[in-house]
């Protein structure tokens, strides 16, 4: 859910008196957002679900996309704290869900999931979470997954040391791998990956389309205490 900059992922997670606790306004939050809202394909969406959608900083932006939008977190303050924050978005309906236990409330054009997928249980599980999205799917339907590059899963490469089972690559693998869903598109940054998946249209094969971008120049400072450039490990240097 965007980036949390922890290993811990509750139900308190949003449950701060402070506003915006992870300030989510920054600048590489917002860079992101953007580069997330560049994936959506340029159609007319009726109905977008937005998982994770924490206090609603890219829910307002997302909400411009969609004719409908429902804007859900595991944290019931998140969710009502979206729904202050995009109070004159008419279009916006908000729900409190759990991805992992809860069912998908319908049928969607369109699925936004940031900064989540980490803190599913195990592969088993993230596995069940990749069937749930793509039957929720309407024919056609797109999902757009943004998360950060793990250690874990690509050792000796930039990334972040959290402690979970798999970063951006290895939920790739998951997602890609299944028979619903085509792997369209991925924008990659030295940070994290940002992936749209397409229900399947037939068997044939889909050539996924890579992008390099960058991240924001200015990382906060709580982002850039946890980035390990090249897994922690310093460049060589040329002798001449």
């Amino acid at each position: 859910r965007h980036t949390r900059y922890i290993g811990d992922w509750s139900s308190d997670v949003c449950s701060s008196d402070l506003p915006d606790p992870w300030e989510y306004d920054n600048g590489y939050e917002v860079v992101k957002y953007g580069q997330t809202l560049g994936l959506i394909p340029d159609v007319p969406i009726s109905r977008a679900l937005e998982i994770a959608c924490a206090e609603g900083h890219f829910t307002s932006r997302l909400s411009e996309r969609a004719e409908a939008l429902l804007a859900t977190d595991i944290s019931a303050t998140a969710v009502e704290r979206a729904r202050e924050r995009c109070a004159a978005r008419s279009n916006v309906e908000y729900q409190q869900l759990d991805l992992a236990r809860d069912a998908i409330p319908g049928k969607f054009d369109l699925i936004v999931c940031s900064e989540m997928l980490y803190f599913i249980a195990d592969w088993d599980a993230l596995w069940a979470v990749a069937e749930k999205l793509a039957n929720a799917l309407t024919e056609d339907g797109c999902i757009i997954l943004a998360h950060g590059n793990l250690i874990v899963d690509a050792p000796g490469h930039t990334g972040f040391p959290w402690p979970h089972a798999f970063g951006a690559l290895g939920i790739s693998w998951i997602f890609g791998d299944h028979p619903l869903l085509e792997f369209e598109k991925e924008l990659q940054t030295p940070l994290y990956r940002i992936q749209r998946y397409r229900r399947r249209r037939s068997k044939q094969h889909c050539t996924t389309i890579v992008e390099m971008a960058d991240t924001a120049k200015r990382l906060p400072q709580r982002v850039a205490e946890q980035v390990r450039w090249r897994g922690g490990q310093e460049a060589p240097v040329a002798d001449s």
